[in-house]
């Protein structure tokens, strides 16, 4: 099984493989949008066998650069330029031709944390917020644990502007949920787990400019 594309013309017509190019796709690949604005998509082509890759690509199918990330969510800047997800790493991509501006490690944000799952904001305007599940590993014979953390960062140098943990207690802290934003408020959903099946959700505000816990509401 391979994969092919449809695009539409104005007029009505039927354009075939707009978003293919023999170069990187095969059958093995799975495509996805990661990223998108009026006139561009940043395409996420996972390969089984072989390096996952980004691909910046015009809305006439033409291929303007490709890099070697394995991103999980992008987004587009007011210039162009590209703020990336790729596993721990959170960095800016020159938009002209996917050049590294700036990268930093999430993990280096806290202490003995060895993995995590990192959601982006709905938008990145004057700031990046990120929420965090940072697994935790004290030593190496105790026991990890999962703790929640939202972090805020200056798009232009990636400097780390302020960090608020999550209520924490004996519980585990995931956030799978996106962040949604206005101008001055973050909203974050938050599950709480035992290890069991119960799961306890908190729905949360906290204010953009330093983290500051407004409201919660819990399930």
């Amino acid at each position: 099984a391979g994969y092919s594309s449809l695009r539409l013309s104005e007029g009505g017509a039927l354009q075939r493989g707009q978003f293919v190019d023999d170069q990187f796709l095969t059958p093995e690949a799975f495509p996805k949008i990661i990223a998108r604005t009026d006139n561009r998509v940043l395409v996420l082509i996972e390969a089984q066998l072989s390096t996952a890759g980004i691909y910046l690509v015009d809305l006439s199918g033409r291929v303007l650069w490709a890099q070697q990330w394995n991103a999980s969510s992008a987004r587009f800047l007011a210039n162009g330029d590209l703020i990336l997800q790729a596993e721990q790493q959170l960095l800016r991509l020159r938009g002209a031709d996917g050049g590294v501006v700036w990268s930093r490690n999430l993990l280096d944000l806290q202490p003995f944390a060895f993995n995590g799952g990192f959601t982006l904001g709905d938008d990145v305007d004057t700031q990046i917020d990120v929420a965090a599940s940072l697994f935790i590993q004290e030593t190496p014979v105790a026991l990890w644990r999962a703790a929640g953390f939202q972090f805020a960062f200056d798009p232009a140098n990636g400097n780390l502007r302020w960090s608020q943990p999550q209520e924490q207690g004996s519980r585990f802290v995931f956030s799978g949920c996106p962040t949604y934003l206005t101008a001055d408020s973050i909203f974050q959903v938050w599950a709480y787990s035992t290890g069991g099946a119960a799961t306890d959700w908190v729905i949360q505000s906290r204010r953009r400019s330093d983290g500051l816990l407004r409201w919660t509401v819990r399930r």
